[in-house]
């Protein structure tokens, strides 16, 4: 039987930390305009899905899901755009739709599995049944998140860093995933216009989930290791 030692508080933290690093370091870029900053993104991703089609679009939403790097992207800019581009035209808009989904989908699965790379969880149920109130956690934790690429790449890495096996969460990933992409291509594709955004109050809030599941996770380790001192040590239980 293979037995994990203790972990230290860096590996328990080393995800959130690096994210949080990752993001600041993007915003830091974008402020010296070493990187094009937001405002600026939106017109060059619209010029270029304009341009160039499905060639941009596919590796574009790949980025704008992927943890950490979206933080660059300007809110849903490229399922917006794209689909909107597509209003009065069916066959190009479920090839587009396609495309923005399946590029996403894949950059899911790429969150989650970083997240399960780290975590340092052992899943004690061997069966991979999802008790009721976890089921319904869950859900409610993916309905109310895959409504934007932030959050919803975000889930999908806190899972993962959680120790659920894809098995358990793969349900709540395809199901509202497909729902959530289907609302924002069959809404944008009807409306038929964009509406710039630059997404910086959002990412506000990516900052203050990371900085809390930082904390959190210290807050967790030093109670276990806590814990762990005083049965440990026979004399302070009395």
């Amino acid at each position: 039987m293979v037995t994990r030692s203790a972990p230290t508080l860096f590996q328990k933290i080393r995800l959130p930390f690096f994210l949080l690093l990752l993001i600041s370091s993007i915003n830091l870029l974008g402020y010296y305009k070493i990187i094009p900053p937001m405002d600026e993104l939106v017109t060059y991703i619209k010029i270029a899905i304009e341009r160039y089609g499905l060639i941009v679009i596919g590796p574009l939403s790949f980025l704008e899901n992927m943890v950490g790097l979206n933080v660059y992207f300007p809110g849903s800019i490229v399922i917006l755009t794209a689909m909107a581009l597509t209003a009065g035209n069916p066959v190009r808009g479920l090839i587009t739709y396609l495309t923005i989904y399946g590029a996403a989908f894949v950059a899911y699965h790429i969150n989650y599995f970083i997240g399960f790379s780290t975590s340092r969880k052992v899943v004690k149920n061997k069966n991979m049944v999802v008790d009721s109130s976890t089921n319904k956690t869950l859900w409610l934790r993916f309905f109310s998140t895959f409504w934007h690429p932030h959050f919803a790449a975000l889930t999908c890495i806190h899972v993962g860093n959680e120790g659920y096996k894809y098995k358990q969460i793969m349900k709540y990933l395809i199901v509202v995933s497909f729902v959530w992409n289907t609302f924002w291509g069959l809404t944008m594709y009807s409306v038929g216009t964009i509406t710039p955004t630059t997404g910086n109050s959002l990412t506000y809030i990516v900052y203050l989930y990371i900085i809390g599941w930082l904390l959190l996770s210290t807050y967790r380790y030093y109670k276990n290791k806590g814990e762990l001192f005083q049965r440990s040590n026979p004399l302070l239980k009395n």
